[in-house]
């Protein structure tokens, strides 16, 4: 199954042999996290976001429509005791969740890009819960009661509703300089003049010292994020590897995400 799940990754998505379990449709969720990313990076300004996001946008809902239609009734009939945070109606819940964060996405495209990242970081949130929810209980448990012919049927066909929505657009191209100098005034507002480095993959070392000079005197602040703002430093890698790789880059947006809520609270 190697060779088709690499033709499947992502870009490929066709339907080749029989499929041998419910697990493969991960390749799905991989194209997700990866229309995600793109779309964080055309909201920093490119001009590529209107069709990076609807990409984000038709393959999200086609992949919970399927699972609504195909795999939670089967989920719920068949499989004697789910886990208290993985039951039909939390999935449920959630693709209804990730639904309206994807209409409130849309809504924002015009307006300031700060406000469409704070509801994509929102989204992205939602998404990688719902994502270890399916990996810890859901897909594995539809692996043991469903046919193979059920699988070969069912799961063949998801993929073949993936593969009509066409190939991904292009990666957003970005018009912010990595040069640019910092221009906040305020620590919350150079927080995300940070995290549009960090998302744009341009140098952040210097709106991350923007913002820790500005955060200093304001002292309200300063004890209440002082463990943060450490641990978000160590994460900081010092070439600033590039967003593709972004092991690294997740774990900070996710603290400096922290961060921003912290100092609106």
């Amino acid at each position: 199954m190697d060779h088709l799940r690499a033709r499947r990754r992502v870009r490929g998505l066709r339907r080749g042999p029989p499929i041998a379990a419910v697990c493969d449709l991960f390749e799905v969720h991989a194209a997700l996290d990866e229309a995600l990313v793109r779309t964080r990076v055309a909201a920093m300004g490119s001009p590529d976001l209107p069709a990076t996001f609807a990409w984000l946008d038709r393959l999200l809902r086609t992949h919970a429509d399927d699972e609504d239609r195909w795999l939670l009734p089967i989920y719920e009939e068949r499989v004697p005791h789910h886990p208290a945070n993985a039951t039909p109606k939390v999935l449920r819940d959630e693709h209804h969740k990730l639904r309206s964060l994807l209409i409130e996405a849309a809504g924002a495209l015009d307006g300031p890009h700060i406000v469409l990242a704070d509801i994509l970081q929102r989204l992205a949130g939602v998404l990688e819960h719902h994502d270890a929810r399916e990996h810890s209980s859901f897909k594995g448990q539809l692996d043991e009661v469903m046919t193979q012919a059920e699988k070969d049927d069912i799961i063949g066909r998801m993929f073949d509703r993936v593969a009509a929505l066409g190939e991904p657009p292009p990666r957003p191209s970005v018009s912010r300089r990595p040069s640019e100098e910092p221009s906040a005034t305020s620590a919350a507002d150079a927080l995300r003049e940070h995290r549009e480095s960090l998302l744009s993959a341009a140098p952040c070392e210097h709106t991350w010292a923007h913002f820790t000079a500005l955060l200093a005197p304001e002292g309200v602040h300063a004890k209440k994020l002082s463990r943060q703002v450490e641990a978000t430093d160590a994460l900081l890698p010092a070439d600033n590897a590039p967003l593709r790789d972004r092991l690294a880059h997740d774990d900070r947006l996710r603290l400096v995400g922290i961060l921003l809520t912290g100092m609106n609270g």
